[in-house]
């Protein structure tokens, strides 16, 4: 059983896991750039996180010939994009609002709404043990995910049960990015 983000969570599927239940919540991504430019580079925060997966998804669907440059944090980022290594950046709905109130950015993509961490459990467990699972966190405590709020970066709130209709997107675009070939 793991509690895992999301791209860590699809690439769990193709190893004899699924999905429990995920956060309530979608993870809101966009791409932005600096107004009117033509972009040639893209900062992403690292690989296989869902800004860089959902980001070069979108740019191949666009046809969009960019160069792609991972750094660490949306800080990173953001930094990039100031400094003019890269036009554009995918980074979180909230840190974006950021850049696009300052008038020198706009949104370039809008990036498809991601599920967030998501508890997935091995195909061998049985159904009566998934559903016990299921139940136990989709009713925890509040006073315990605040707890556990402060080990993770994004928003964790309320759960809700998740068969893997939500990961579909984000699943494809891992596959096209690569993420998803046996080592």
């Amino acid at each position: 059983m793991y509690f895992a983000p999301p791209t860590v969570a699809v690439a769990a599927f193709n190893k004899g896991y699924s999905p429990i239940a995920r956060v309530e919540a979608f993870i809101k991504v966009v791409l932005i750039r600096r107004k009117g430019e033509t972009v040639s580079t893209v900062a992403f925060t690292e690989k296989q996180t869902v800004p860089d997966v959902l980001g070069r998804f979108v740019l191949k669907q666009n046809n969009e010939d960019v160069k792609y440059m991972n750094v660490k944090t949306q800080a990173d980022v953001i930094l990039a994009m100031k400094r003019k290594y890269a036009q554009a950046g995918g980074l979180s709905a909230k840190k974006a609002q950021a850049l696009l109130d300052s008038g020198e950015y706009e949104i370039w993509y809008p990036l498809p709404p991601s599920p967030g961490f998501t508890l997935v459990a091995s195909d061998r467990l049985s159904e009566s043990d998934k559903s016990k699972l299921e139940q136990a966190i989709m009713s925890m405590d509040p006073k315990l995910v605040a707890q556990m709020q402060k080990a993770f970066v994004s928003k964790l709130g309320t759960f809700v049960a998740d068969k893997d209709a939500e990961f579909k997107t984000l699943h494809l675009a891992m596959e096209q990015a690569g993420y998803l070939q046996d080592n």
